[in-house]
């Protein structure tokens, strides 16, 4: 698969997963206004050079704009003082194929809770009500984005956020999109391996925090 066409279907899933602005396509990706306190701007780019970092970069950027991009931190050197990495991270890839729903076990109840064109979301919560896991996949055209796949410290080593996974996807699977898309932390990409998932590259980040 070229990394062109994931790399595009994770911007555009996560896009609509956080309910951002449109992403504007540019030289060799592309850039959301996502507005908020903790990532201003983002630029996502799916063939990164030094040039094209160097010329995002010298531009005036606002507090917390952030590059991502497809690739490691080769191109270190070109992010001037006030840019800083993030954790490491993977772009990684899953087809969504026909499954069981899978139940939540005693004392748990899933439900989706949110359901659109654009937005699926899914919850596990206790019979009395407490929020033990959550997670929501953005619908793209073509991919779908699994996102903020939570599961609270209290309720960990009870398969909740595979099960979660599992009512996302088949979800998915209905609203007629089979290939699978994310960004995974260290943590997540050994969970994700569990489920099926394959790793395609790595995810560098950088983030505007000058001073």
């Amino acid at each position: 698969m070229r990394q062109l066409d994931y790399v595009e279907g994770w911007v555009h899933g996560w896009a609509h997963s956080r309910v951002t602005s449109a992403p504007v396509e540019i030289e060799g990706g592309w850039v959301i206004e996502t507005g908020t306190t903790r990532e201003s701007r983002r630029y996502v780019l799916h063939t990164p050079t030094a040039e094209l970092v160097e010329s995002i970069v010298e531009r005036s950027q606002p507090w917390n704009a952030c590059i991502k991009y497809a690739g490691g931190p080769a191109l270190e050197s070109r992010f001037s003082t006030g840019w800083v990495r993030t954790d490491p991270a993977w772009f990684m890839l899953r087809g969504i194929a026909e499954a069981p729903t899978v139940p939540a076990p005693d004392g748990y109840d899933v439900r989706t809770v949110q359901a659109s064109d654009t937005l699926l979301t899914t919850e596990i919560r206790t019979t009395a009500g407490e929020l033990a896991a959550r997670g929501q996949i953005g619908l793209g055209q073509v991919f779908v984005v699994p996102d903020q796949i939570v599961t609270e410290d209290s309720h960990r080593r009870r398969g909740l956020g595979s099960i979660v996974m599992n009512h996302l996807e088949q979800g998915a699977l209905r609203a007629g999109r089979s290939r699978a898309v994310l960004g995974a932390t260290s943590d997540g990409r050994a969970l994700y391996t569990r489920l099926g998932w394959t790793t395609a590259a790595e995810l560098t980040g950088y983030y505007h925090r000058p001073g």
